[in-house]
């Protein structure tokens, strides 16, 4: 059934963390690679499984946001956690202490099998545990391995530690985000870099797979999170490259267009509308029922517009108000007019656009029950997005590794049981 897959038959390890490295590994399963965690349950790695290992029950439910069923983490909060569990699709969990030489070992034997290795720890992680791209292409001289850490794996600033958030705006995207007004403090906490990184991870092992086709050469890939994210500012750094132009937050203001985000009937609703000719302008103004507008010496051309937009902000919010953004983002669009709905995530749910795609796709698993979770990027003509394997467990897949892929005896197995290193719940130490 899935042998059509296109990285069918493709082996990958995966020790990341956080959101890039496990976001780009589902890429590559969801593509048909057999993906597999190397995970320990000896450490709980920051912001992957949960933020704790053991969180509290009783601080869920205070808690603004949660990432639990019903705010419950339950008995095996590490499997129930939505930051792991909405990318954790579509692969395989074994675990090991990469401390000991049993581990070390048992990963030794999985990379002389495998086709890729990608990890996006703290740079000297890997150094510690003898992982480095040396040693594990002396095990596998094909192996395709790649680093991804927050400024890359040289320079000055390569041991730098960090998140997503302040990757970004060591690369100057705070300082261009936001209000102006408002200065970098009050910088929105989205972190688009994280999945950025892991677009580009997994399109750097597809690169990277095709010209060992070619050359039946491994590769080493070094991938800076936060140069990643400079081509996401491309216009800006040119602007300064080309006129010393030190770039300022714009909020919702475009050189280009006449447009700003306003408020719609409803708590917390809002439409962003853009406008890029007089005509468009003109046909609101029909829409608002506000011809006198076209006759106001303000309002007569694009660049008057621009000129007088704090005004236009005024007229158009005052107008949206009494609206519903869903409602108002047809009425709009069916007369040329660039414009959406903010949608949160009660509208994403209910959007009949994303239905009818199938974008929201359901899965069940064991601890978490059914719930619906984002689909697949993208859609391939041959290759329907399939959910092969529901978001995993750690250590679910410790038989299969171990015995079938491993060759290890019953005795051996059994041993590497009884010292704690293969299990599917975190020791009693871990928090």
């Amino acid at each position: 059934m899935f042998a059509n897959l296109p990285l069918n038959g493709i082996r990958v390890l995966d020790i990341t963390v956080v959101w890039a490295g496990p976001y780009s590994t589902m890429f590559l399963g969801d593509m048909g690679a057999e993906v597999i965690r190397v995970e320990s349950v000896n450490i709980f790695p920051s912001a992957t499984r949960g933020r704790f290992a053991h969180p509290s029950k009783e601080a869920e439910k205070k808690a603004p946001t949660s990432l639990y069923p019903d705010r419950d983490p339950g008995e095996r909060p590490w499997n129930r956690s939505a930051l792991f569990n909405g990318h954790a699709r579509n692969k395989l969990s074994m675990t090991a202490d990469l401390k000991t030489e049993k581990g070390k070992e048992a990963f030794r034997r999985l990379v002389e099998i495998s086709d890729v290795f990608i990890e996006n720890n703290a740079l000297g992680s890997m150094e510690r545990l003898g992982l480095t791209y040396e040693n594990v292409r002396s095990w596998n001289p094909k192996i395709i391995m790649v680093s991804s850490t927050g400024m890359g794996q040289t320079g000055p600033w390569s041991h730098f530690r960090g998140f997503g958030s302040h990757f970004e705006a060591l690369y100057g995207h705070a300082s261009v985000t936001g209000y102006p007004d408002l200065d970098a403090t009050n910088t929105p906490g989205s972190v688009a870099a994280d999945a950025a990184a892991g677009v580009a991870i997994a399109f750097a092992v597809v690169t990277a797979l095709h010209n060992r086709n070619k050359t039946g050469q491994g590769a080493f890939i070094d991938l800076s999170q936060g140069e990643n994210f400079v081509h996401h500012l491309g216009e800006y750094f040119m602007d300064f490259s080309m006129n010393g132009t030190i770039s300022e937050p714009t909020g919702n203001r475009s050189p280009l267009y006449i447009q700003g985000c306003y408020s719609c009937m409803g708590t917390d609703e809002q439409i962003i509308i853009s406008l890029g000719s007089f005509d468009e302008w003109k046909t609101l103004c029909s829409i608002m029922n506000k011809p006198e507008l076209l006759n106001d010496t303000r309002f007569k051309s694009m660049e008057t517009l621009h000129e007088h937009h704090d005004e236009i902000d005024d007229i158009i919010g005052k107008w949206t108000f009494n609206f519903d953004p869903i409602e108002l983002f047809h009425t709009l669009q069916n007369s040329g007019i660039v414009c959406g709905p903010v949608m949160h995530e009660e509208h994403a749910f209910n959007d009949p656009h994303l239905k009818e795609r199938g974008f929201f796709v359901p899965i069940t698993q064991e601890d978490v029950g059914t719930h619906l979770y984002p689909g697949q990027a993208f859609k391939l003509s041959e290759n329907p997005f399939q959910v092969r394997k529901p978001p995993v467990l750690l250590g679910e897949d410790n038989d299969y590794v171990y015995q079938e892929l491993l060759n290890l005896s019953y005795d051996e197995y059994q041993a590497l049981k009884e010292l704690g290193y293969v299990a599917m719940e975190y020791a009693p130490h871990v928090r």
